[in-house]
């Protein structure tokens, strides 16, 4: 039986479409804040990126959508991305068909583009000790064998319970113990819904971004972003003071029974008060209770520090699967990670040798350049 799918690739959308497309996100058990448009406007407005909506619609339903952000760096191939500064945006559809339809539309858009490849991302949908590795050969979410285990990422995801005391019966007496340690210690939790709190946040992230040798996004970045949350989307800005000073941050986004903290900081000089500690024992009891039962606590590399942090709250790692589609058909792995190299530390190092103001300033006009 043939398919009546009505394709379309659109670069400007009103307010009716994109409300369109955000309630199909919501419904769709792959949606993420990643496929929402408060995540596209923002790569638009706050670094100028063109982005591409792929739509595919049957009888005037929505069937299929993929998110697109193109990247032009200056004296650089462009880049085409599903989508920048995410762990994942898998094409979502209601069909298999649907995909294949996606499929072409990229390749028309890579031709009228002038590019040769479009990078998507997408995550396994087991964890990674349930789900043995599996070379992809379509857009359908699942994990490459061609990943090597000592550079793979992953998502790494806690099922929550329906309330806080549950959460926190859960846990083993040393974490339960670390987290009233950094009470003891007298740091105190805020939540905050304020664009306004974005600026203890921001500074907390730069320090640490600078500490770390990465350049930081940009101020607007963040405040376009949240600025867009709307309707059933929310989010929160967590943070933890010692006295009068913030000295932990994290961005939380949520919508219906999902989560996300694409961004957490600390300041290196408290740790030994244990904020982090503190932070995310707040922010995963706060959405406990507000029926939230899947917290993606975001990318980390199998086995490093950030992985075991994570694991000792219950998370599992789910594999993250990035692919550059070719326009000759051809599919293989991207990496999902700055490479490994000496020229990368040299760069870390001349980095955190700058003064923090210099740091802050040339990242936020050359993040947005880089799709990580």
């Amino acid at each position: 039986m043939k398919n009546n799918f009505s394709v379309r690739v659109v670069s400007e959308a009103d307010k009716e479409l994109k409300q369109a497309l955000d309630n199909f996100v919501l419904q769709h058990p792959l949606g993420s804040l990643y496929h929402l448009n408060c995540w596209l406007d923002a790569c638009e407005s706050a670094y100028n990126h063109k982005v591409y909506r792929v739509i595919v619609e049957e009888q005037q339903r929505l069937v299929g959508y993929l998110p697109l952000t193109v990247i032009r760096p200056p004296f650089a191939k462009a880049k085409v991305v599903a989508v920048a500064f995410a762990d994942y945006c898998a094409p979502l559809s209601l069909m298999p068909e649907v995909t294949n339809a996606i499929e072409q539309a990229l390749k028309t858009l890579m031709a009228e583009l002038g590019v040769q490849q479009v990078e998507i991302r997408t995550s396994a949908q087991q964890p990674f000790e349930d789900e043995p590795l599996a070379v992809p050969d379509t857009l359908t979410p699942s994990a490459s064998a061609a990943v090597a285990l000592s550079t793979a990422k992953v998502r790494m995801i806690v099922t929550l319970p329906t309330d806080a005391n549950t959460l926190l019966a859960s846990y083993k007496p040393k974490l339960r113990s670390q987290i009233k340690k950094a009470a003891k210690n007298g740091l105190v939790f805020q939540r905050a819904t304020e664009l306004s709190a974005l600026k203890d946040f921001y500074q907390i992230y730069c320090t640490n971004m600078h500490r770390l040798g990465s350049p930081a996004h940009s101020l607007p970045w963040f405040e376009q972003l949240v600025s867009r949350i709307n309707g059933e989307q929310q989010f929160f800005v967590a943070l933890i003071y010692c006295g009068e000073q913030a000295v932990g941050a994290a961005l939380v986004f949520y919508f219906q029974h999902r989560a996300w903290i694409p961004w957490a900081s600390t300041l290196a000089q408290f740790n030994h008060l244990a904020p982090n500690m503190l932070m995310y024992w707040e922010i995963q009891a706060y959405l406990a209770d507000h029926g939230v039962t899947e917290f993606d606590m975001g990318r980390s590399s199998l086995g490093e520090g950030t992985f075991r942090f994570k694991q000792q709250w219950g998370a599992r790692p789910y594999l993250l699967d990035w692919q550059c589609h070719k326009l000759s058909g051809q599919c293989q792995p991207t990496s999902n990670t700055a490479s490994d190299n000496k020229l990368r530390q040299l760069a870390e190092t001349i980095w955190q040798r700058l003064p923090l103001g210099v740091a802050t300033f040339l990242g936020s006009r050359i993040r947005g350049y880089i799709p990580l």
